[in-house]
């Protein structure tokens, strides 16, 4: 089906043999996603920020990964809905700080890579950073926060 004399690039990059993973060009065969380890933190998770009042979820996502990834990277999203949700209880300190509210929900939006790479500059404020596939997140995930939280991010990414 392919035309005469044409050959494929392999699916499996440099950046896959060498373990890099703070380039776009890995693990073609699957999907990654923009993950960050915050300074002093040894959890890796997405870019995430607390909405603005009238912000939409989406507008949110892309504000959030813009303040992590700078404005050289384009995104596109394909709807408005969240993928997923979490609710983490607020400890009795923080509900009367919060005027007894029970805790923080996170919405999780997907936003896809469209054009442009990150900002060098501006990711490099993080302690690490990188592009993870779904089972490199999960293992991450699980070894910081347990398998409970682990398979969360491996069925909603």
């Amino acid at each position: 089906m392919l035309p005469k004399g044409f050959t494929p690039a392999p699916r499996e990059t440099e950046a896959d043999k060498s373990g890099v993973i703070q380039t776009l060009d890995r693990q073609l065969k699957t999907r990654v996603y923009l993950s960050i380890l915050r300074n002093g933190s040894k959890s890796w998770e997405l870019p995430s920020v607390t909405l603005n009042e009238n912000e939409t979820f989406l507008e949110g996502a892309q504000r959030a990964t813009k303040s992590v990834a700078g404005d050289e990277l384009e995104l596109i999203c394909l709807s408005n809905c969240p993928m997923g949700v979490t609710v983490s209880e607020f400890s009795e300190e923080e509900k009367m700080a919060n005027e007894g509210f029970f805790g923080e929900k996170t919405f999780f939006m997907r936003v896809q890579h469209d054009d442009g790479n990150v900002n060098k500059e501006q990711i490099s404020k993080f302690d690490d950073w990188g592009w993870l596939a779904c089972d490199e997140m999960a293992e991450r995930v699980s070894a910081e926060k347990g398998d409970d939280a682990a398979l969360f991010y491996k069925y909603m990414l």
